[in-house]
């Protein structure tokens, strides 16, 4: 009967060993699953140097427990079609809010971060994300709230423009300071439009990190003027018509000749 003992339990280590080998086929696998995702990627194995940028926002102020409250993912509009991903989430601490922008490229298979840009946002607008050409070059750019809240009809926005030598997103750090701005097919360039007791269209040129207004029309208190400036911003002209009973909440597409901007 004793010879029979180990026999008898033959079968339960067998059956042991492989409940242990499906446990580490399914941890196999799981490993496997979790490294396609963005939040994963491991930069000590990114071959190309990750470019990080911080503005207006001192690092040493995230050192609180941090919470997401809101993200955004694209691999297919942003950059170069299926070669480029785009991460981007809306963290929380306990002194402040700020948004992560990560920008990613493949290679191979793999999703290599290249790009970490942190900018102070804001917790009464959602990110608002859209991916538009700016620059008329082929590649859509990216904008999403500021720091500063809608004010009324004020949409503001953080600009980056994907710059096609460098593969990387060029953050426009006076955006903020034009709202609701959009590519103008007409001229070319940029343009915003600024409401408060009147309004205010300005045409604007993107310039390496910034953008230069080069005339504006603004319509306020009865008077139409418009006016143009050099590239060093001095004013080269100014004119002011008297409006009769016009309506001043008007957005331009054009200042010479002057034109309405009609419904998009």
């Amino acid at each position: 009967m004793k010879k029979l003992i180990p026999l008898l339990f033959l079968p339960c280590i067998l059956l042991a060993c492989q409940s242990n080998q499906k446990q580490e086929e399914l941890v196999s696998d799981s490993t496997e699953m979790d490294s396609t995702k963005v939040a994963v990627v491991d930069s000590s194995e990114v071959k190309t140097p990750i470019k990080k940028e911080i503005t207006e926002t001192d690092s040493s102020e995230l050192s609180t427990t941090p919470q997401v409250v809101e993200e955004f993912i694209d691999s297919v509009n942003i950059g170069r079609k299926g070669s480029h991903k785009l991460y981007i989430q809306k963290i929380a601490t306990d002194s402040m809010v700020i948004a992560k922008v990560q920008l990613f490229e493949k290679t191979g298979q793999r999703w290599n971060q290249t790009q970490e840009i942190i900018t102070k946002s804001n917790l009464i607008s959602g990110l608002n994300v859209k991916l538009s050409d700016f620059n008329n070059d082929g590649f859509k750019d990216l904008t999403f709230s500021s720091i500063i809240a809608v004010r009324g009809a004020n949409e503001v926005n953080h600009l980056l423009i994907f710059d096609k030598k460098t593969r990387q997103l060029r953050m426009i750090h006076n955006a903020n300071q034009f709202p609701n701005i959009r590519y103008n097919k007409e001229l070319d360039c940029v343009d915003s439009w600024t409401v408060t007791a009147g309004t205010t269209t300005s045409f604007l040129k993107i310039e390496k990190d910034s953008l230069r207004e080069f005339a504006y029309v603004s319509l306020s208190h009865g008077i139409r003027t418009i006016a143009t400036f050099d590239r060093k911003g001095n004013r080269t002209s100014f004119k002011e018509t008297p409006m009769n009973n016009e309506a001043h909440y008007i957005r331009f597409s054009n200042y010479n000749p002057l034109k309405e901007l009609k419904e998009e």
